[in-house]
Order: structure tokens, then C-alpha cells, then sequence
């Protein structure tokens, strides 16, 4: 029995020797594969990127880069992998493979800026501002055939009244954004095209015969690329007190990098008058005042119908079959410095009234060095 004790104590000592040794031995071994990792990150063009998260996949151990964007970050051992990450450029992740040294190019993540829209004094993201911006692309613009981009808006910009006082070819009509905010003064929104402020007045002097022609008509709509209409009150914050009704900002067509391209754009239509008013001719006017006045008893005004002729039809007299047509030539390309966009045009329009109609010969360059 004392000899069955002796062994085992003798096995639980070396079993306590062993233990202590591993742990010294795994410890040993830990400092000798551990390792301080050091470099810098910088962005496609050289520049240092500092705030750069460093982090040893599969943990919480990270850092930042510094102003300079170097970093430092220990390491368990030469076969973990780091992971770089920035806002705006694509994550990476590279294993050490035992380096001690490991600097990095991050690339521009294109695809992960969110739109952003000039709001005010700040930016806010493109999805907060859905009831206060409304877009138009230049496809919703040139499949319709209109003199000027403002008619083109119709039925394609939600919560904006537009209306044609008169239908007289040219002619300027209502845009309101706000609704009407003044009686006296214009109602109409501020147009900024390419950062060029204009605040058309043709709406003061609506009326027939005396209307000023649309200058926003001297705008071929097929070189527009996009519509973007601020309806938000914020807008007075960047343009002012001319924003009051609304801003409509329009950016123009622009050339693009790369094989130039050539762009022709034709339609030819025919205008009529959808529907004319019933009217009464001479003699059916004679017969049914005749009928009044009997009815009222006096004797008939007209005694001899036969003799009335049927007289003229001045809608027939007036009305005609309007042509409307439209030619555009364009040319675009350029290289990573120079891009260009040349655009010709010409537009007519016949008025379906005698002594109506508009033309415009339209030429445009963009060129960006």
C-alpha cells in the first residue's frame, strides 16, 4: 500500500514538470513567431492616406494610419492576413507570408459613392431628397417633338404645373413649381444652365398679340443630358431670392473620353387641329332666329330663307396642316485632357393658324481642356 502511494506520487509530480515545461515551451514559441508589421498606404495617384483601418482578419486587433499613413500592427505570426479598408476605395486583404514590412496602394472605389446633392450650406445623400428634387433624362426629352425643353417637362416631372396659355408655336408658357407666389412680379422658376443664371419674364406679357418669343426655345432640347428641378425651400440658400419659385438646373450635353462618336437625330410630322367647334352656317342661324322671335311673338326676321346663302367657313378658312420637323448632326469625343461635343440643328415648325410658325438653327459647342 505505501509503495502504490510512493508511485503516485511520483506520477503527479512528473506530470506537474511536463505541464510547466509546455507552458514555457508554447511561450517560447509565441514570442518567436509574433512580429511587429510596419508600412504605409497610399491612393492610386501617391498620395498618403491617413485613417486607413488596419485590422488581423478574423479579430478585433486593428489600427489607423497615421497623418503620414504609416501604420504599425503586431502580428501572431508571419502567416496572418491584414485587411485594409477606407471609405470611397476598395478593401483589401493581404497575407503577411512572413513580412514585416507591407505598404499598400488602395484603388478608387467608384461604385461605392452614394449621389450627392448640394442642399443649402451642406450636402444631404440623393434618396433623402426624393420629394424635393425631380430628374428628367435627356431619353424622356428627345422622344418628344417639342420646340423647347420647358414643354418637354410636361407629364414627365412630377408636382410641377405646366400650362400653354396660348398654342402659338414659340410661345413661352407657365412652369410653376411653388404654385403663385406673386401678383405682380413673375411666378416663373430660376432656369440654370451649366451654372449660367436665367430668370426669363415672357409670362408678364402673355396675350395674344403682344408675346414675347421663349428664350428658353433658343435651347435645342436634343443637347440637353439632364433636368434636375429643386423644389425645396433650400434652394433659396444657394441661389438667393430668385429661387423663391423653384430652380430648374440643366446640364448640357458634354464630349467623353474615348473614339468620337457621331450622333443624327430626325423626325418629320404633321400638325392638325384635333377638333373644330360646331357652328351654326347663315341660313341655319336665319331659321332658328326666326324660330325665337315667334316663339317670343313677334313676326319672323327673315321672310325669304332661300335667298340666305350658306356663307363662309373661317375655320376651314383659317386652319391648316402643320409640318413639324427637326435635323441634328452631332460630334463628340476626346481624350483623358481635351473632350469636346459639337452639335448643328435645325428646327421648324408650321402653325396649324395662317401667319404661325417658329424656326431655329441651333449650334452648340462644349469643349473642356
Amino acid at each position: 500500500m505505501k509503495n502504490k502511494w510512493k508511485r503516485n506520487e511520483l506520477v503527479r509530480a512528473f506530470l506537474r514538470v511536463s505541464l510547466s515545461q509546455l507552458m514555457l515551451l508554447m511561450a517560447l514559441l509565441g514570442g518567436a513567431l509574433a512580429q511587429t508589421v510596419t508600412g504605409k498606404v497610399t491612393s492610386d495617384n501617391g498620395e498618403a492616406l491617413p485613417g486607413v483601418n488596419v485590422v488581423l482578419r478574423g479579430t478585433g486587433t486593428g489600427v489607423s494610419t497615421d497623418v503620414n499613413g504609416n501604420y504599425s500592427i503586431n502580428a501572431p505570426n508571419g502567416n496572418a492576413v491584414l485587411v485594409f479598408s477606407y471609405i470611397g476605395f476598395t478593401t483589401q486583404e493581404i497575407p503577411l507570408n512572413g513580412r514585416t514590412t507591407l505598404n499598400v496602394t488602395l484603388g478608387t472605389d467608384v461604385h461605392a459613392l452614394s449621389e450627392v446633392v448640394v442642399v443649402g450650406y451642406g450636402t444631404q445623400r440623393r434618396q433623402e431628397l426624393t420629394t424635393a428634387v425631380t430628374s428628367v433624362s435627356s431619353r424622356a426629352i428627345e422622344r418628344q417633338p417639342v420646340a423647347g425643353f420647358d414643354q418637354a417637362l410636361q407629364g414627365q416631372a412630377p408636382g410641377i404645373q405646366i400650362t400653354a396659355p396660348t398654342g402659338q408655336p414659340g410661345a413661352g408658357i407657365n412652369v410653376r413649381i411653388r404654385g403663385n407666389n406673386s401678383i405682380s412680379l413673375t411666378n416663373s422658376p430660376l432656369y440654370v444652365i451649366d451654372g449660367v443664371q436665367i430668370l426669363p419674364t415672357y409670362d408678364q406679357e402673355l396675350g395674344i398679340g403682344n408675346q414675347r418669343p421663349n428664350p428658353l426655345n433658343s435651347i435645342n432640347p436634343n443637347d440637353i443630358e439632364s433636368i434636375d428641378v429643386l423644389k425645396d425651400g433650400a434652394a433659396a440658400a444657394i441661389y438667393g431670392l430668385r429661387a423663391s419659385n423653384g430652380v430648374v438646373v440643366i446640364t448640357t450635353k458634354r464630349g467623353r473620353a474615348g473614339k468620337a462618336q457621331v450622333g443624327l437625330s430626325v423626325y418629320y410630322g404633321v400638325q392638325q387641329l384635333r377638333r373644330k367647334i360646331p357652328v351654326l352656317n347663315a341660313r341655319q342661324f336665319a331659321e332658328y332666329f326666326n324660330e325665337a322671335q315667334v316663339a317670343a311673338g313677334n313676326p319672323p326676321a327673315f321672310s325669304n330663307l332661300d335667298s340666305i346663302p350658306y356663307n363662309t367657313d373661317w375655320q376651314d378658312a383659317i386652319y391648316r396642316l402643320g409640318p413639324i420637323q427637326n435635323y441634328q448632326i452631332s460630334l463628340s469625343g476626346g481624350n483623358e485632357r481635351t473632350k469636346y461635343y459639337i452639335s448643328g440643328g435645325y428646327f421648324n415648325q408650321t402653325g396649324i393658324m395662317l401667319n404661325s410658325g417658329f424656326n431655329r438653327y441651333s449650334f452648340k459647342l462644349n469643349l473642356d481642356q
